[in-house]
């Protein structure tokens, strides 16, 4: 992953059910706050799910902390209720899909599978998939606004 990572030239699109702060994960993080850092063009894009509220802050956190906070928005409560989804398009050609969470627990800890692909029409139907949720989505600031009940949770 840090590989496929370091190797983006222009975007890097994650799509998770949350990004915790942790080992492993703060790897990952840092290596999108520095592609934004080194070039302000690059497009770092996350999505996530406000559907477990402590979940969010600590993803809200760990990116607020990288300087991404800008990059992230949850995924509209409207249509879906969780954010499934495990997976990073890099460049529109590459796609990595995978059973990996971006906690410590599921990096560092548990045996997880993963699929990269490396074919521009593949990660083409990935990314229009992912654009249309990051379109979609909510940005942190009006995730409050859209409070549904999730399992008996507000979402906020």
């Amino acid at each position: 992953m840090t590989a496929l990572l370091k190797a983006a030239t222009k975007s890097i699109y994650v799509q998770q059910q949350y990004v915790l702060a942790g080992d492993g994960v703060k790897d990952l993080v840092k290596i999108l706050s520095k592609k934004k850092a080194d070039d302000p063009d690059f497009d770092v894009r996350v999505v996530s799910s406000a559907a477990f509220p402590e979940n969010w802050a600590k993803t809200k956190a760990t990116l607020a902390a990288a300087g991404l906070l800008g990059a992230l928005k949850a995924i509209n409560p409207k249509s879906f209720t969780h954010c499934h989804n495990k997976g990073v398009i890099v460049d529109g050609r590459a796609v990595l899909v995978s059973s990996t969470n971006w906690s410590a627990n599921s990096i560092t800890r548990a045996r997880e599978a993963g699929v990269l692909v490396r074919s521009s029409k593949i990660a083409g139907y990935y990314q229009e998939v992912f654009l249309l949720d990051w379109d979609e989505g909510l940005r942190p600031d009006d995730v409050a606004a859209e409070v549904i009940e999730v399992d008996g949770a507000d979402v906020a």
